[in-house]
């Protein structure tokens, strides 16, 4: 076999290898990705393609090249379709079944025409053995059909590069470079091909198969460094870079596809090197991240940005083909200033104005879950209600404003004294309320006389003249028949009714047995 053959084999064979090996590594990363189906299947028919024309080379009968040129067009006629079907969804564009289903009408004619040759000459006028080359090479004469097929595959592929060249346009750098080595793929082929067809190919040996394989190696290119099938990132330019949200977007693999510029004002380390880097490896210096990313449910983060704490809502939307989930886009939206409000207005709702304790409503409402809860455990507790003793003498001598400022120092002094399962509240005007977990009768009384002995000996109030604030204690305890909150409180508030009568500034119990109270001074 003459040496120049062997070589041109084996580079036709080295391509027929690329292209398989090309259309495994599809399989196994880019299955199911936008436009990854149809590369799949463009180097798998060039595989067929191309081993065919090998064994065509190394036929030396006429009988054995028409068989392998046949077996050729099992793979031929379809790779340009193939290719043109990859740009459009890499592109997003949709494609009905019909157009898809139209486009294979003249690779089918074409393998009916070919295979069928014998019968009408519509695909080749002439076959013959070349006699004035070193070795024996297929000389071919085109038929009609011939040249629609070339024709036909030139225009699939020029409109490929015409889709991808509009695109370029608005496309981003990183995504530019992208297209630019898709086009240059596409371009390769129809370079072998001409050199082919204006019998300016060594010996007249068809190069395509190697143009081809090297065009698929640009995709590889794509494929490897720039993950060009993770998603569709054209679709993405026209919107994603003015959005004021942060965007991550990372695939199945959880390796990072992409992110905006908003999304590096709140982590200024990104930067462009760490697309295609996974979320652990890019965010190690933020574990709450990458737990978060991995368990893919939508979750409120605090966050430090700009030396101060902001809050972002992330939500993970499915980046989805009709192929399935290909990954996620996770917007991370400030809801700083809404979360800021919200506390607000649920302070107002729930907290005294004055006085900064819970107000009566929200008060009850925390003590009857928390009585509910201590007779499941079967715990005591004890409520305790007081007031401020003659508080209109404060107000009528000093002033509402003397007053209210004696009503939150009270409440800020009690509230010291308070464990955290204490809760605490403003029933009303001067009327203070204290649910008391976990203790007993004789606890609660104590307690109680605690608080009013500070509140006695305190008299600093802030107005310029010392005056002397005692207060009223009525103590009931909740330690028998899971007695419900309120008949409680209205014997805490008995209790105090007769804390007042009995000459003020002092405790009293209520007693269950004999429904009265038990003074404590």
């Amino acid at each position: 076999m003459p040496q120049d053959l062997i070589f041109y084999i084996l580079a036709i064979g080295l391509a027929g290898l690329l292209s398989s090996f090309l259309c495994v590594q599809g399989m196994i990363r880019i299955k199911g990705a936008p436009g990854g189906t149809y590369f799949i299947l463009a180097t798998l028919f060039a595989a067929v393609f191309t081993f065919s024309y090998v064994f065509e080379l190394l036929s030396g009968e006429l009988s054995t090249v028409q068989f392998w040129v046949k077996m050729e067009y099992f793979g031929l006629p379809f790779i340009p379709v193939f290719v043109l079907l990859m740009c459009f969804e890499y592109i997003g564009l949709k494609t009905t079944l019909w157009l898809r289903s139209s486009l294979f009408i003249i690779p089918f004619l074409t393998l009916y025409f070919n295979h069928t040759n014998e019968l009408h000459g519509l695909y080749y006028r002439y076959m013959g053995m070349s006699q004035d080359t070193p070795f024996p090479i297929l000389r071919l004469e085109g038929g009609p059909f011939y040249y629609v097929h070339s024709g036909y595959s030139f225009l699939c592929v020029m409109l490929g590069v015409v889709v991808l060249l509009r695109q370029l346009q608005s496309s981003v750098r990183r995504f530019r470079i992208q297209i630019l080595l898709m086009i240059i793929g596409l371009l390769l082929p129809l370079a072998g091909a001409n050199l082919y067809m204006i019998g300016l190919s060594p010996y007249g040996i068809d190069l395509g198969p190697v143009f081809m394989s090297l065009s698929f190696v640009l995709f590889g290119i794509s494929l490897r460094y720039f993950q060009m099938f993770n998603v569709a990132p054209i679709a993405r330019d026209s919107v994603f870079e003015s959005m004021q949200d942060g965007v991550l977007v990372v695939n199945k693999q959880r390796m990072i596809v992409d992110f905006n510029l908003a999304l590096v004002e709140i982590f200024p380390f990104l930067e462009q090197g760490m697309i295609g880097k996974t979320v652990s490896t890019v965010f190690s210096i933020n574990p709450a991240i990458v737990d978060i990313l991995s368990i893919e449910q939508d979750v409120d983060l605090e966050l430090p940005v700009e030396n101060a704490n902001k809050i972002f809502h992330l939500k993970f939307t499915p980046v989805a083909s009709k192929r399935g989930v290909m990954g996620q886009a996770v917007t991370f939206m400030d809801i700083t200033e809404r979360v800021r409000m919200q506390r607000q207005l649920k302070e107002l709702a729930t907290t005294d104005g004055l006085t900064k304790i819970w107000n009566r409503t929200y008060f009850m409402e925390l003590a009857e879950a928390l009585v509910g809860k201590l007779h499941t455990q079967q715990e005591q507790f004890a409520v305790v209600m007081f007031d401020v003793d003659h508080f209109k003498q404060v107000n009528d001598t000093y002033g509402h404003e003397t007053g209210d400022y004696v009503l939150e120092h009270v409440a800020s002094l009690v509230k010291d004294m308070l464990r955290s399962e204490d809760l605490f509240g403003r029933y009303g005007g001067e009327e203070f309320i204290i649910c008391m977990a976990g203790v007993t009768s004789l606890e609660a009384e104590e307690r109680s006389n605690d608080i009013r002995l500070a509140i006695s000996k305190f008299n600093q109030w802030g107005i310029g003249v010392p005056i002397t604030i005692t207060s009223s204690f009525g103590v009931a305890c909740g330690n028998k028949n899971k007695e419900e909150l309120k008949p409680l409180i209205r014997k805490a508030d008995f209790a105090l009714y007769h804390a007042k009568e009995n000459g003020r500034n002092r405790v009293q119990v209520y007693q269950d047995e004999i429904g009265s109270v038990v003074q404590y001074t």
